[in-house]
């Protein structure tokens, strides 16, 4: 019978974990973030005929960071506003 405790160590070590968690987020960034602003498509407004049509995004560096621990921005390339 597997030892629960050795798999557990072996997994969940402070490197390991962590390097989990660094490479779920980096998926997310990758993936799907852009899945979420498709599903969304477009942000309706309470002003009459207005709404944000979302469209392909990427993220970078910040260009003039405000705290120093945001090491990444969104960018949305092709939005527009249509009223």
């Amino acid at each position: 019978m597997l030892d629960r405790n050795v798999l557990y160590s072996s997994y969940f070590t402070r490197d390991k974990l962590v390097h989990h968690h660094i490479n779920s987020f980096n998926d997310f960034i990758d993936k799907g973030l852009q899945k979420v602003i498709d599903e969304v498509d477009i942000i309706e407004t309470n002003i009459e005929n207005t709404y944000v049509k979302l469209g392909k995004i990427r993220v970078e560096k910040p260009m003039v960071p405000i705290l120093p621990e945001i090491s990444w921005c969104i960018i949305i390339s092709t939005p527009s506003m249509i009223s």
